[in-house]
């Protein structure tokens, strides 16, 4: 927990920095969903997708 308290503090300080606003919790939901796409035992039946996937994540 210490780790995400730290992460969100530094995106926070960063955002602000560059001028934008990072949003943590969109990027996990994200990550999990790429990372359970990933883990289908279908993802290579398109290539073409398969690899934007895992260029995504």
């Amino acid at each position: 927990m210490l780790k995400l308290n730290l992460k969100l503090k530094l995106s926070n300080s960063l955002s602000l920095y560059y001028g934008g606003i990072f949003d943590w919790d969109q990027a996990l939901q994200t990550l999990e969903t790429l990372n359970q796409q990933a883990e289908s035992p279908d993802l290579w039946n398109d290539q073409a997708e398969a690899q934007k996937i895992l260029k995504h994540r």
